[in-house]
């Protein structure tokens, strides 16, 4: 069960998630998941998403948060449980979670800005690549702070998605 994000390049034709088959034709998005079906209209450009949640999927547009500093940490996949209103909360979350999930196998790092705290882990099972554990950012965090932070922290997403969900000026 998962939440599922394709970029509209063009046509394309294939599986998600375990049952499902996404379609788009240039105009039309279309799941077909056990002889049902679910359409939408989009067009080459938008993202949209499909929720294989464990019956018929989901599908809609991918909208970023608007506001920056929720922006921010979505961009950098924090989950929703695991963004926190202070530094010092989101610094007791990583300080318990690094002492009591397996610190002999994993790496731990924070991320630390002036505006901003990140914590992550990687191991094996990540395949060494950083995870984000859990942040905070400034609530008055400014366009311009959101870009340096996504650059420094690594965004979730393609290139090419970043840039067009990121504060432009």
């Amino acid at each position: 069960m998962a939440i599922h994000h394709f970029l509209l390049r063009g046509p394309i034709e294939g599986p998600v998630g375990m049952s499902a088959r996404i379609r788009f034709d240039g105009s039309t998005v279309t799941v077909e998941w056990k002889g049902q079906t679910a359409t939408m209209p989009a067009a080459v450009g938008d993202v949209v998403f499909v929720d294989c949640w464990g019956g018929m999927p989901r599908i809609g547009k991918t909208v970023p948060p608007k506001r920056p500093y929720r922006l921010a940490l979505w961009m950098v996949g924090i989950p929703k449980g695991s963004r926190y209103a202070s530094r010092e909360e989101a610094r007791r979350a990583f300080d318990d979670f690094e002492e009591s999930w397996a610190p002999e196998s994993r790496e731990f790092r924070r991320l630390i800005g002036e505006r901003w705290f990140v914590g992550q882990y990687r191991d094996a099972y990540s395949r060494f690549r950083w995870r984000n554990i859990c942040g905070w950012v400034a609530p008055d965090i400014t366009p311009e702070e959101v870009r340096r932070f996504v650059a420094e922290v690594g965004s979730r997403w393609s290139p090419e998605v970043t840039e067009k969900f990121l504060p432009q000026g």
